[in-house]
């Protein structure tokens, strides 16, 4: 039974040697058992970027709650040392809601 190749668009078989569907052009995509199409090439980076944001996403809240502890043991709240570190929090939090963003476009394509 044929079918067709999703990457070159020609007409694959069933190769018993091979043990998989290769072509009679012996295109790399029909053929190769480890080719991998820029889709899939793609889709691979995209998880790694992913798993990256994740990781950042993590490491900056505990970025943030430790700040957040030091600004609570601060006792004049205007001090200039108060203000750096809420500045800071503040910096850091905007940062966490934009990688959110580009987490949830990412899970909006099914990465």
């Amino acid at each position: 039974m044929a079918s067709m190749c999703e990457e070159c668009k020609c007409s694959t078989y069933y190769n018993d040697e091979l043990d998989m569907y290769s072509c009679e052009n012996e295109c790399p995509c029909c053929n190769d058992p480890n080719y991998e199409s820029d889709w899939d090439v793609h889709l691979r980076i995209m998880k790694q970027i992913k798993a990256y944001i994740d990781l950042t996403i993590l490491s900056l809240n505990q970025d943030s709650n430790k700040l957040q502890e030091e600004m609570d043991s601060i006792q004049d709240l205007n001090s200039d040392e108060y203000e750096s570190l809420e500045i800071e929090d503040i910096s850091l939090n905007g940062q966490i809601i934009g990688l959110i963003k580009v987490q949830n476009y990412l899970k909006e394509l099914e990465v």
